[in-house]
C-alpha cells in the first residue's frame, strides 16, 4: 500500500511500471509524485523521460529545464534528458527564447550544416563549424554537461524495442526472433575528425528506406575501434546494397575511406552464440541460422512487451543536444591522444563522473587497431 503523502513511493512505483512497459501508469504515478511536492527532480526527469517517449517533446524540454538547477550536487540525468529530447524533430522551434539555454540552442540551429544539399564534406569547413559551436556555446561553460556519447540520425517512426529484446537476452540467455532481422553496416574510422565528417555525411545521407544510422566512439574495453558509425539493416541484401551505396557517396562526398563491415545483432549475442553472427563465407553473406525453437518458446512464455516502439525523428537541424555529445568526443579525442585533433579541451562539469571515469579506463588500455570483419562488399 502506497503512502498517499510520499512523493518517492509513487516516484518508485513509476519506475517499476516503466520497466514492465506500463507507460501510461508510469506517467499517471509520476504526476502523482509531482502532486505532492511539484520540485521534486527525479519525479520531473522521469515525467520528462516519459512525455519523451510519448511524442511530447514540447513537455520533456520544460521537464528538462526545470530540472538543471544551478548549484544541484548532480544534473547529468537531466542533462540526458535535454541532450536526447533537442535532438529529436520537434513541430515549432522557439527562435526567441527567453531561457538561455533555448537561445544557444537556436544560434546552432542557424548554423549551415557542413555537407548541407548534398554537397562535399571538408576537413576545413568542419573545423570551421565546430570553431563557431565553440563561441556561440561559451555563455554555457560548465552548465550542461551530458554522459551520452551516441548521436542517432532516425528518420523512421519505429524502431526495434532493444532495451526489452537486450532484457530478454540477459534473464532467459535467448535471442529474440526480432534481433534475426538485424543487421549493422559498420564504419570504423581512425580520428576524430574522421569521426566528425563520418557524422555529418550521415546526418546529410539520403537512403532508400530512411535507415537509422549512429555516430559514437567507443567506451566498452573489450573493442578496438574508437571511432565508428553503424546504420541499420533488416535483411543482408538490404544490408550489401546500402554499404554499396554508402561507399560511392562517401567517395564522392568526402575524403573518408572508413573500414566497412556488415554484422547481424548485438556483439553480446554474437560473443554468446557465435553460430547466430557466422553470416560471412569465404565467397558471399548468408542471413545466418534461423531462430532455435528453444529461444522461440522462452520468447512466447516469458516476452511480453512489443518487440517495436515509437521513436521520434532526428533534428534536421543542428543543435545543442548534438553538440553536448561532440564535447564529449572531443575530450575523449584529446584524453586519447589523437594527433590529428585541433580543438581546445571542453570544459567538463565534475558532476559527469561517469562519463569521465570511462574515458580514464579507455586512456589506459593499451589498444591496437584490429582488421574488420570480412563484410562480402566488393
Amino acid at each position: 500500500m502506497l503512502d498517499p503523502n510520499d512523493t518517492n513511493s509513487y516516484w518508485i512505483q513509476g519506475l517499476i511500471h516503466r520497466e514492465l512497459g506500463n507507460f501510461r501508469e508510469a506517467l499517471q504515478s509520476n504526476h502523482q509524485a509531482l502532486k505532492i511536492d511539484p520540485h521534486n527532480t527525479d519525479a520531473t526527469i522521469e515525467l520528462g523521460q516519459l512525455h519523451r517517449k510519448f511524442g511530447n517533446l514540447d513537455q520533456a524540454l520544460a521537464c528538462a529545464l526545470e530540472s538543471i538547477k544551478p548549484n544541484a550536487a548532480d544534473t547529468t540525468k537531466a542533462c540526458d534528458l535535454l541532450t536526447l529530447t533537442l535532438q529529436q524533430q520537434r513541430n515549432t522551434i522557439n527562435l526567441k527564447a527567453i531561457h538561455p539555454i533555448e537561445s544557444v540552442d537556436a544560434e546552432l540551429r542557424k548554423l549551415q550544416l557542413p555537407g548541407a544539399n548534398n554537397s562535399t564534406i571538408s576537413a576545413a569547413e568542419i573545423q570551421q563549424f565546430i570553431q563557431k559551436a565553440f563561441i556561440i556555446t561559451a555563455s554555457l561553460d560548465q552548465q550542461i554537461n551530458t554522459s551520452l556519447t551516441q548521436i542517432y540520425h532516425v528518420q523512421q517512426s519505429e524502431a526495434p524495442n532493444c532495451s526489452a529484446l537486450s532484457k530478454f537476452f540477459l534473464a532467459h540467455q535467448a535471442i529474440a526472433k526480432r534481433c534475426h532481422s538485424c543487421y549493422k553496416i559498420q564504419l570504423n574510422v581512425k580520428s576524430l575528425d574522421e569521426l566528425l565528417m563520418l557524422h555529418f555525411f550521415m546526418k546529410t545521407l539520403h537512403l532508400e528506406n530512411s535507415n537509422t544510422s549512429k555516430c559514437m566512439i567507443e567506451l566498452r574495453p573489450d573493442q578496438n575501434n574508437f571511432y565508428k558509425g553503424l546504420i541499420y539493416c533488416s535483411d543482408v541484401k538490404e544490408a550489401v546494397h546500402v554499404a554499396k551505396h554508402v561507399i560511392l557517396e562517401c567517395r564522392k562526398r568526402t575524403a573518408l575511406s572508413p573500414e566497412i563491415s556488415i554484422n547481424r545483432g548485438c556483439t553480446s549475442f554474437r560473443k554468446e552464440y557465435p553460430d547466430y553472427g557466422a553470416i560471412n563465407t569465404s565467397t558471399s553473406l548468408q542471413e545466418g541460422p534461423r531462430q532455435r525453437e528453444e529461444w522461440a518458446n522462452k520468447e512466447a512464455q516469458f516476452f511480453n512487451q512489443k518487440d517495436s516502439m515509437p521513436i521520434n525523428k532526428s533534428a534536421s537541424a543542428f543543435n545543442l543536444g548534438e553538440w553536448l555529445i561532440i564535447k564529449n568526443w572531443i575530450a575523449y579525442a584529446n584524453a586519447m591522444g589523437d594527433p590529428l585533433t585541433g580543438y581546445p579541451q571542453p570544459s567538463l562539469s565534475p558532476t559527469n563522473a561517469n562519463f569521465l571515469a570511462q574515458v580514464e579506463i579507455m586512456e589506459n588500455k593499451q589498444a591496437s587497431p584490429c582488421p574488420p570483419e570480412t563484410s562480402g562488399i566488393e
